[in-house]
């Protein structure tokens, strides 16, 4: 009752007044006076029911008065949790029902039931608009396909697609998230292509298993290759530069596995006790090492660590020798050959690390460092250390077999990065291949100017052909004038293509172009052709190509707030959760 009074103390005799908050009528307020008439005078008020109808109208900033509307706030909470991941069973949550109480009493908090029913509804209108949009697009689109093997011959599939819109900004949506049977997982690609109406314009792909399965991965790509020919395997991959970086490590430590066990056992055996590690102190101390940062033990899963421990370990190999001939218990210290074996495997791995810190990095530096790597396989190839050839020839056969799926999407981004153009890979390619540099960029150009010449022929800017005389005029064949035509002709310039004329202009410095799209932004206009072929191939998620885990983040692994939804529910919620800007950016 009293939240409809408020209590005054009068100031000159102390007396203490309920004043009403709607018609500011007084009556004695005091303990001892009781409230009849307080309660009295609420049922007869007239301002009172004004002034709670007022409550639910509050003024606006933008002018007028703020009319509540159930419906809009029920879906405006619905996206809210679609989009911040809550768990639908906040609605059922006490403490939640006594805030929106307070926040707006007339607003009714709605069952789990409508919230799933909302949330469908709401993916089903946005997905239809975003179908209809896609449609009116002119460009061509990038996939991405996340696959996370669980249970027994079970799959999620995250598929995302990556384009350039009108406006030339970047752009990223998740289509679809699925659960399939392993044998299905291309029949399920496919069937979200069609339904998006997206399958005659894809042009990349890139999918990622995990965890790793080498023949599932085969598997899938030599059917995906059969259902989208038109991609020739060139622009079709599966495996990223990280990944590769990893398998050629592997192939190291596999050559000294023997040895790695040993290291891993003298870092155990001196860290098992006090007094060993007491001894393995006093023996870095004996051969002046006792600055140096004590060996840890590596995680076998992450080769990186495996490297970091074969580095510091042979850093202290004279005080596990020291140990050895102090301590009789110490029986797991490598021989002399087999830590040199370890030292010159070591100095292989070094390039490759290397290279990792550029995994996250441009795509021109990786381009670099896969060609200082191949050029440095080659050399090891020669060595006088049968382990080092082996080592080397198994790198070899696995690095050619990745950098063959992903070569030809490097080079196009290359080519069209206006700091790099043609040149760029000419040089990558003679640091690999050396004198036979000139048959692999032969190769590479023959293919660029084929899928330039497939976008010069839907557009039709294609340039006349050079050898075009009709404009020129005829002369007698008589001995003043039969040699006039060919002197006129040779005086036409020959027309250029886009990309003729687009690789002839200089190079750009580096300082002056930061942002490659923002340049073709500039610049498509002045190459109709090879622009758009640029406004695809730039849209090529570059962050899947180089490291793997990338490609959709965190949107396949399922919220757990999402756990007993159905699958449609539980994939609205996802894609909505992508597709859903802020209101301030609308």
């Amino acid at each position: 009752m009293w939240k409809h009074f408020d209590k005054v103390k009068d100031k000159e005799n102390g007396a203490i007044w309920a004043i009403c908050k709607g018609c500011q009528k007084k009556y004695p307020g005091e303990n001892t006076k009781g409230t009849s008439n307080l309660l009295k005078h609420l049922k007869s008020c007239s301002k009172r029911g004004q002034r709670d109808a007022k409550q639910h109208t509050l003024p606006s900033d933008l002018g007028g008065n703020f009319v509540f509307d159930q419906e809009r706030s029920r879906l405006n909470f619905v996206r809210m949790i679609m989009k911040l991941g809550f768990p639908l069973d906040m609605v059922q949550n006490e403490f939640f029902k006594t805030f929106v109480c307070d926040l707006q009493p007339k607003f009714q908090l709605c069952s789990q039931d409508t919230v799933q029913a909302d949330a469908l509804s709401i993916y089903r209108q946005e997905k239809e608009k975003l179908m209809k949009y896609i449609d009116n697009l002119s460009s061509l689109f990038s996939i991405t396909i996340d696959l996370q093997s669980y249970g027994d011959n079970k799959m999620s599939c995250c598929l995302t697609m990556h384009f350039i819109d009108d406006g030339w900004r970047m752009n990223k949506k998740i289509l679809a998230f699925r659960s399939m049977e392993h044998d299905y997982m291309n029949e399920a690609v496919k069937d979200v292509l069609v339904e998006w109406n997206i399958i005659k314009k894809v042009h990349f792909m890139f999918a990622e298993i995990a965890p790793p399965n080498s023949q599932m991965t085969r598997e899938f790509r030599s059917k995906l290759v059969s259902q989208f020919p038109h991609m020739n395997g060139d622009l079709l991959c599966f495996s990223c530069y990280a990944q590769t970086l990893e398998l050629l490590a592997r192939d190291g430590f596999y050559e000294i596995k023997d040895v790695l066990n040993k290291i891993r056992g003298c870092i155990e055996y001196v860290n098992a006790t006090p007094i060993n590690q007491d001894k393995f102190r006093e023996a870095s101390n004996n051969v002046k090492l006792q600055d140096m940062k004590a060996a840890s033990h590596d995680d076998p899963t992450r080769w990186d660590t495996t490297f970091v421990m074969l580095l510091s370990a042979l850093e202290l190999k004279e005080a596990f020798t020291q140990l050895e001939q102090v301590d009789f218990d110490f029986k797991v210290n490598p021989s002399a050959e087999e830590w040199k074996m370890a030292m010159i495997v070591c100095g292989c791995l070094k390039v490759i690390h290397k290279s990792v810190g550029s995994s996250s990095s441009s795509i021109d530096a990786c381009f670099l460092h896969v060609c200082y790597i191949y050029k440095n396989l080659l050399s090891w190839e020669k060595s006088e250390h049968a382990y080092v050839c082996s080592m080397a020839k198994r790198m070899k056969v696995n690095l050619d077999r990745h950098w063959s799926e992903w070569s030809f999407a490097f080079g196009i981004l290359l080519v069209l990065d206006p700091r790099c153009k043609l040149k760029f890979v000419q040089y990558g390619f003679l640091l690999m291949y050396g004198s036979d540099a000139s048959k692999y960029l032969l190769e590479f150009r023959s293919k660029l100017t084929c899928m330039y010449n497939s976008y010069a022929n839907a557009t039709g800017y294609i340039a006349s052909p050079a050898s075009d005389i009709s404009c020129l005029p005829s002369y007698d064949l008589d001995s003043d004038g039969k040699f006039l035509g060919f002197c006129e002709w040779l005086k036409v310039d020959p027309p250029k293509s886009d990309l003729d004329r687009y690789l002839g202009e200089p190079v750009e410095n580096q300082d002056k172009v930061s942002d490659v799209l923002a340049w073709w932004r500039v610049n498509a206009p002045r190459f109709p052709a090879l622009g758009k072929m640029a406004r695809d191939f730039v849209a090529i998620p570059i962050s899947a190509i180089l490291s793997k885990s990338t490609i959709s983040g965190e949107a396949t692994k399922v919220n757990p707030a999402f756990n007993g939804l159905g699958l449609e529910t539980i994939e609205a919620f996802i894609c909505r959760q992508d597709w859903l800007e802020s209101p301030e950016n609308k």
